[in-house]
């Protein structure tokens, strides 16, 4: 299967395994192996700026009818973004129980990158879905609104929900300067549907909110 086929709900605490490549042996050169693997093993995880990633934890060499699966190497962190793999073809191993003490410390360091509960809850909702990045489950395109101005579509970085919005953070400058808002400022986004239409995101700033 490939990542666009699964999404990061596919990949996000999962065991992943991709087929080795000129580019990722160099990368896992210091890693025992390395000279004959024809695999890698990896651990998906989701960084709030970087996006969905991949923690490499060891080699693997499938030599039918053996799979050897190498020791890792906790003294480096090699990491590979999802962008990078995107079209490659890879499976789950799903050995959870023993895989999980044996890559103990390189999975519980990326415990750093856990987000709050509600982030992780907006990553799934149906509304966000058409609308979120790919590579970057928090990122997501809303419309920006203000009085007299045509409508835009702009970048935005969820960073919390509350009871009846999202806080997030915005990507890019609109072209428009007339919006009065730059990359970084703080915006409170709703979710609309007109009749008969799909739910879209917006931020109406004609008075700037959390600024």
């Amino acid at each position: 299967m490939k990542y666009e086929e699964t999404g990061f709900q596919g990949v996000d605490q999962q065991f992943c395994v991709f087929a080795m490549k000129p580019w990722l042996r160099k990368v896992v050169e210091h890693f025992p192996g390395s000279d004959v693997a024809t695999h890698i093993l990896t651990y998906g995880y989701i960084d709030h700026e970087a996006g969905v990633s991949l923690e490499v934890l060891a080699c693997i060499q499938e030599k039918v009818p053996k799979i050897q699966l190498f020791d890792g190497n906790d003294e480096i962190s090699v990491k590979i973004r999802i962008g990078q793999v995107m079209d490659d073809e890879f499976y789950i191993l799903n050995e959870d129980d023993d895989l999980n003490v044996r890559f103990q410390t390189k999975i519980d360091a990326l415990k750093q990158y856990e987000v709050k509960d509600t982030l992780k809850n907006a990553r799934t909702f149906p509304f966000i879905r058409p609308y979120q990045n790919i590579e970057y489950p928090d990122d997501i395109q809303i419309l920006l609104y203000r009085q007299d101005l045509e409508p835009e579509a702009v970048w935005v970085r969820m960073e919390d929900v509350t009871d009846d919005h999202i806080e997030a953070k915005l990507l890019n400058d609109p072209y428009d300067p007339n919006f009065g808002i730059h990359a970084g400022d703080w915006l409170k986004v709703y979710v609309k549907q007109l009749q008969d239409q799909p739910m879209y995101c917006y931020s109406d700033v004609s008075e700037k909110s959390l600024s």
